[in-house]
């Protein structure tokens, strides 16, 4: 077990290391430059103390107890591999990696800071580790980062999460999924059948959490933390807490004030006590406000730090576990949130928001779960207990391109898809004993909706069976259409079954049909030709059917053809039904029932525990790729210019750019690089 207090871990490793260190004692000695960078800091901090009141602290000590200049703290890391290319992904990744060491001090006198491979062996980090290794990985991607030293509240230091709600929301998430393009329709239809069918009447509770209490902290402590510029795709200045990876603008953030920042160009002191932030932040290069460490002796010809560590590079399988045990409970005031890695779940889970309706944790508001790597292609989950609903969201490289399903137990289920479907198929609602309706998009027909109404108690020719094993007869059926067919501008066909008449309703195109609205009979009359009974299509002018009145003549010539396009209508949306929703609902059952089974893709394989549920092609390809990005690796290690460090500045931005140092300061010949090759010489003499 690793110890929890930092100095005790060094003391630790150098008393397991005692041969390693004495053998490599030389490369642990601070250079001759280092040795008058530190005096140079002294003496700029003794002489900013007699006019200025600051709080500064110029040097760290590393895990052998040496001093170095804190922009040394700053070096380079490399991700060799497809992660770490923006900056929320970069803090993230290396942030969930460690365990949080809190650090409460009124004030810091000395920092003390282990090298970069030695903290992610620890896998233990505090703030100031954290935040070096982070701007480190920050300035390597070319963004304009800071580590910053200030003063911060309790609840902040002490990483006390239940002082903050948390950020995530479902409804939140549901706006970014987009706007169904029958949401407004669809909505008021649930509506009006919640009213008509007295669904969850009156005894629903729709929590919401409230918390009307304000805390006002007095306590501030020496912290920590990270500051962006605007640069890159960062659009504005930003602070990242490191200990909750919360983001705050730096006209509303919960820090006091900032003593002092830097990275491995510069250190900016703060002479001017303004506790307003954002002018500070603003104000960086402005002389009124902060102090420069090596501007002044730059001018004069003097020395500039200049990073000689050698770049870290972080190995692919440090972040194979994501979190120190693989997995992560946080409590906010609102809410508990569970992250694992994955494959660690066996359904693919990877995250879980629980949020409360109280802050005592007894009342669940609702449940967001977050999949990856599942053969169903499901890739969230909403849980509302109040409202009995279950919404769930899927990726579109699913068999049935199912966008989302919700659930609400005893009203309805509801089925939304991606816009690719062939058969232009948007939306399947089934309104539970009583409808059944569909919407369309890009049919030949100008189909865009189409309804059946079933019963258990009215007998009609039309017999339907549900995916559950219920029997319903079919009361009624209804057609929209789009406006585009002007020939005869039909709006909507209505088929009322055990009332055996028909209804058409019509688009009124700048006055060309007079008629909205007509009311066709159906009956059974015997025909001498077949001398048989025959079903026909009637139309009676100045039928009266409840609001509907046939006023003038039928504008259906031959409207037989409806008898037909009945019982085709009937059979489509039934083969619709069986072919696909309940195909759907199938395979939803046999992913339950086999949960217990290994539910994961074989194209996501990222832990090489888990292979042995893949085929042997599928080890084969795994092992190739590890030997790929270990060779990789190599060849960074190999083909970079470590011992030239006139190189490195003019190939690498991360380091002080030499044409861009000899155009701001005009001292062309003047800057002079050691390199390792001079040290050791002057070492050996």
């Amino acid at each position: 077990m690793k110890n929890k207090n930092k100095l005790k871990r060094c003391l630790d490793y150098i008393t397991n290391n005692k041969d390693e260190i004495i053998k490599n004692y030389n490369d642990i000695q601070p250079s001759n430059k280092e040795t008058v960078l530190l005096k140079y800091l002294g003496e700029l901090k003794k002489k900013l103390k007699e006019t200025y009141t600051i709080n500064f602290c110029e040097h760290f000590i590393d895990e052998y107890g040496m001093k170095k200049n804190i922009c040394s703290s700053i070096r380079q890391i490399y991700f060799p591999f497809n992660e770490g290319n923006n900056y929320k992904e970069i803090y993230t990744l290396i942030r969930n990696y460690f365990t949080y060491e809190i650090l409460l001090q009124k004030k810091i006198k000395t920092l003390l800071l282990a090298s970069t491979p030695l903290v992610f062996n620890w896998k233990i980090a505090d703030c100031l580790d954290l935040s070096c290794i982070i701007v480190s990985a920050l300035r390597t991607k070319n963004y304009e980062a800071y580590v910053v030293c200030g003063e911060a509240p309790f609840s902040i230091c002490s990483k006390d999460d239940k002082k903050f709600t948390c950020e995530f929301t479902h409804k939140e998430y549901k706006e970014a999924q987009g706007k169904n393009i029958n949401a407004i329709d669809i909505s008021e239809k649930k509506k009006k059948y919640k009213s008509v069918l007295g669904i969850y009447k009156g005894w629903i509770n729709e929590d919401t959490f409230k918390d009307d209490t304000t805390e006002y902290e007095n306590d501030f402590y020496t912290h920590i933390w990270i500051l962006i510029k605007k640069s890159l795709d960062v659009d504005k200045d930003i602070f990242i807490e490191v200990s909750s990876g919360r983001e705050y603008t730096i006209d509303s953030c919960p820090y006091k004030s900032i003593f002092y920042l830097w990275n491995e160009k510069n250190i900016y002191i703060n002479i001017n006590k303004v506790e307003n932030i954002d002018i500070l932040i603003s104000e960086i290069k402005n002389k009124e406000y902060f102090i420069p460490a090596f501007f002044e002796e730059i001018k004069n010809k003097a020395l500039i730090p200049i990073i000689e560590s050698k770049p870290y590079v972080i190995r692919k399988d440090i972040f194979l576990l994501k979190y120190p045990q693989g997995r992560k409970t946080t409590f906010f005031k609102n809410c508990k949130k569970d992250e694992y890695i994955d494959f660690l779940q066996y359904d693919g889970l990877t995250e879980m928001h629980t949020h409360y309706s109280n802050k005592f944790y007894t009342s669940v508001e609702s449940v967001c779960s977050f999949y990856k790597h599942r053969r169903d292609k499901k890739i969230k989950k909403i849980y509302l207990p109040n409202k009995f609903k279950t919404i769930e969201y899927y990726d579109e490289s699913n068999h049935h391109l199912l966008k989302r399903f919700a659930n609400r137990i005893g009203f309805y289920l509801h089925f939304s898809f991606y816009l690719t479907r062939h058969d232009g198929l948007t939306n399947y609602i089934e309104i539970k004993d009583y409808k059944l309706m569909e919407y369309f998009i890009n049919r030949s027909d100008n189909v865009i909706y189409r309804s059946m109404n079933i019963s258990r108690d009215v007998k009609t020719d039309y017999k339907f069976q549900t995916f559950d094993g219920n029997e319903y007869y079919v009361t009624k059926i209804t057609l929209k259409y789009l406006n585009k067919n002007q020939a005869n501008g039909i709006k909507k066909k209505v088929f009322l079954i055990p009332e055996n008449k028909i209804v058409l309703v019509y688009y009124n195109n700048y006055n060309k049909i007079s008629n909205i609205f007509q009311v066709y009979e159906k009956h059974i009359i015997y025909n001498p030709d077949i001398e048989k009974n025959e079903e026909v299509v009637l139309y009676k002018k100045n039928l009266i059917y409840k609001h509907f009145v046939n006023y003038g003549e039928p504008l259906e010539r031959e409207p037989k053809y409806l008898i037909n396009e009945e019982r085709d209508v009937f059979e489509d949306i039934k083969n619709t039904y069986n072919n696909i929703i309940c195909s759907i609902m199938k395979e939803r059952e046999e992913i339950k029932k086999t949960e217990d089974d290994y539910q994961y893709s074989i194209n996501n394989i990222t832990n090489i525990n888990e292979i042995i549920y893949h085929e042997n092609n599928e080890i084969e390809n795994f092992n190739k790729n590890i030997m790929k990005d270990s060779l990789n690796i190599y060849n960074f290690y190999k083909d970079y210019p470590w011992n030239d460090y006139t190189q490195v500045s003019m190939k690498n931005t991360f380091f002080s750019s030499k044409n861009k140092i000899l155009e701001t300061e005009f001292m062309r010949d003047e800057i002079k690089y050691d390199s390792l090759e001079n040290k050791i010489n002057k070492y050996n003499k």
